[in-house]
């Protein structure tokens, strides 16, 4: 019984949840006139917030503050920030892209890693055919549409983040955000590759079509998030597992053991019984 009570407190520790909270970080953006308001939404804090909006030509134009001081290195869960909108060209304000005006917001957590979140003025309805991606290392592989009639084109929207490999050395507060990638499907090659870095971050293909832009969205590799976390932290759901199975072992361990003690227990208590009967029945043969 010992041993069964060590195996059952074993499994009881690793059941014991591990897992370090981190949190979560998301902005809304909301414009009245020449101004827009970033919202922090989450409750985490966020370092060195910056805002940007995409051209028509795919360049990531950053905003500039409008706040009467300078921006706080820290924005708490719960915090305003204001930024300047300033009008374009009226070639650009009635394109397609202005119409829906993709958004960033890039920021660093608080360990120093950068992060990248995209979001739409107008967001455009999800598209019916999706291309095939993939991230290998550092790079995001695009397949080619099998009918370029249908998709015509793409631009591929992602935020560049690189993960703890960034924090390997001094930490430089600046965005870094490449433009978005433009494919002609008539004219590309059958596989498009793109550095997005080794955090492979989520992203989102619009792809032109007959009808209007249609919306990709590609699930990010998830490798940040695991860059991020301790071996103790990564080693979480193993010791989750072997606790569940040792919990079950020392379970079963456990009714066998009480099986196994019921014929032995009821054997022992009618044994006195038999005898006492047996001397019963010596007495009256005397007699």
């Amino acid at each position: 019984m010992v041993a069964l009570r060590a195996i059952l407190l074993v499994g009881l520790l690793c059941l014991i949840p591990i897992n370090g909270y981190a949190g979560s970080i998301a902005f809304r953006l909301d414009l009245a006139g020449p101004v827009l308001t970033l919202t922090h939404l989450g409750d985490s804090s966020a370092f060195y917030p910056m805002v940007f909006r995409m051209l028509p030509d795919g360049r990531w134009e950053s905003l500039s503050s409008a706040e009467k001081t300078k921006n706080p290195a820290e924005m708490t869960p719960g915090t305003r920030l204001d930024w300047n909108w300033s009008v374009r060209p009226a070639h650009e304000k009635f394109s397609e892209i202005s119409r829906i005006q993709p958004m960033m917001v890039r920021f660093f957590d608080q360990a120093g890693v950068s992060f990248g979140q995209i979001s739409f003025f107008q967001q455009p309805p999800v598209a019916q055919v999706n291309l095939h991606t993939q991230y290998r290392d550092a790079e995001l592989q695009i397949s080619a549409p099998q009918n370029s009639s249908v998709l015509q084109a793409s631009w591929l929207l992602w935020p560049q983040e690189e993960g703890i490999s960034s924090i390997d050395r001094a930490v430089n507060f600046t965005q870094q955000q490449p433009d978005a990638a433009f494919f002609d499907w008539k004219n590309s090659e059958l596989k498009q590759y793109v550095a997005t870095g080794l955090g492979q971050p989520a992203a989102v293909l619009l792809h032109q079509t007959p009808q209007g832009y249609r919306i990709q969205f590609i699930q990010g590799g998830g490798l940040q998030g695991r860059q991020q976390r301790s071996a103790w932290l990564v080693a979480g759901s193993w010791f989750y597992g072997l606790g569940v199975s040792l919990a079950v072992m020392a379970t079963v361990l456990f009714l066998f053991a009480r099986f196994m003690r019921k014929p032995l227990q009821s054997q022992s208590q009618t044994l006195p019984l038999n005898l006492k009967n047996r001397v019963r029945k010596n007495k009256r043969g005397k007699r």
